[in-house]
Parts: structure tokens; C-alpha cells; sequence
């Protein structure tokens, strides 16, 4: 009886990892992304097929890409439709809501103010935001860079999602953040912010000298 159950379990568990393995598997060239092999790169050809590849693969309505090559703008174009119900194509210009995908972007330009020595990791947002407050003074005036990108700055998780859709403008977001109590001490523990991100965009826009609404950042901003 533990014989057999054993070469059951041991039958079961090759069935599975075979069924897996099969779900599972990497796509080939030959079955999807046509024209291209790992390694070779992408030229604009290629990155055309494998856009009408992708939409039709995974069903997706419309979308759009930019393909940058030795720091040069190689082809910016869309594809399918951006809107199913009047079947307005999707063009390069077309804006796509990217959800947490633009968090790479975020993160990208705050490092590469960094790495430009217009900004620091740890500099407080005060330096270049002087109005900027918190309802906890000790994390107003000490939060940074690295604080908000990793989700560290005491903020309810998912607090503030709505914002946009409620109306707020971000500038008044960024003057009413003071009065947000916060869930967890300064640099406590980790929870998932949003409004994390848009502070360190906020950031990387008074570090660069910009102003994300239209105003150019001076020095008693």
C-alpha cells in the first residue's frame, strides 16, 4: 500500500511538472515574434512585426511604441485602434493609461538626475521644495528620494489613488499632503504608494528646473 502510493504520488507529480513545463514554456521564434532571434536585436522592421504579432496573440486593442537606437529616435508609431467604438486608429501620439508601469519612467528620471549630480538619494525634498509639508514636521523635513521610491515614507498603502479622478490638480495634492495622517512611523516599514511616486515626480521636476504644470520651479518654490 505505501509502495503504490508512493509510485502514485511520484506519477502524479511527473504529470504535473510535465503540464507545467508545457503551459509554461518560452515562446519560440518560430510560433510568435516573428523575424527575430534572441541576441539579434530589434530594427524597425522587426519591431513593426512583432507589434501586429502582439496585438493579434494577445487581443489587444491598440497600442503604441518608440524604438531608440545609439540615442536616436528610430521610429515612433501606432498600432490598431485607440478607440473600439469609432475605430480611431492609435497613433505614436496616442496616450496610453500605463498604470504602475510609469514607475520605471519615475525612477529612471530620478536616477539619471542622480547619476547627472542635479539631485542626491538621500537630499530632503525641502531643499527644493521649501513649501513642502508632512503632518509628521520630522518626516517633512527629512523625506527624500529614497524614501518614496521605495514606499518608506509612512503613507497608507494605495492611499490616494483617486486623486486624479476626484478633481484634485496636482499642485493641490502636493500643498495637502500635510494634512494626510500617516499609518506607520517615518522609515518604519514598506506600504505600496502611489502618492510616493507622485511626490518623487514632483521631485525630479524641481531638481531638473521644471515645473510638470507649467511653471518654470525658482528658487523660493
Amino acid at each position: 500500500m505505501r509502495g503504490a502510493t508512493l509510485a502514485l504520488a511520484t506519477a502524479f507529480a511527473t504529470a504535473f511538472a510535465t503540464a507545467f513545463a508545457t503551459a509554461f514554456a518560452p515562446v519560440r521564434a518560430a510560433e510568435g515574434l516573428p523575424g527575430f532571434a534572441p541576441g539579434t536585436g530589434v530594427d524597425a522592421a522587426a519591431a513593426k512585426r512583432i507589434s501586429r504579432w502582439a496585438l493579434n496573440t494577445y487581443a489587444v486593442p491598440g497600442m503604441a511604441i518608440a524604438l531608440v537606437q545609439d540615442g536616436r529616435l528610430v521610429m515612433v508609431e501606432g498600432f490598431g485602434v485607440r478607440d473600439l467604438a469609432t475605430g480611431a486608429p492609435a497613433t505614436g501620439d496616442t496616450v496610453f493609461q500605463l498604470a504602475s508601469v510609469s514607475k520605471t519612467f519615475t525612477a529612471a528620471t530620478v536616477a539619471a538626475l542622480v547619476d547627472g549630480k542635479q539631485l542626491a538619494w538621500e537630499q530632503p525634498m525641502v531643499e527644493l521644495l521649501p513649501n513642502f509639508r508632512l503632518h509628521d514636521a520630522y518626516a517633512g523635513q527629512w523625506v527624500n528620494a529614497r524614501d518614496l521610491l521605495s514606499h518608506r515614507a509612512g503613507f497608507p498603502a494605495f492611499f490616494g489613488d483617486l486623486f486624479d479622478q476626484l478633481g484634485y490638480e496636482p499642485s493641490d495634492v502636493l500643498r495637502r499632503i500635510r494634512y494626510l495622517k500617516p499609518a506607520t512611523s517615518f522609515r518604519d516599514r514598506p506600504a505600496y504608494s502611489n502618492i510616493g511616486f507622485f511626490l518623487a515626480g514632483e521631485l525630479a521636476a524641481a531638481a531638473a528646473g521644471h515645473d510638470p504644470h507649467g511653471h518654470r520651479h525658482g528658487p523660493d518654490r
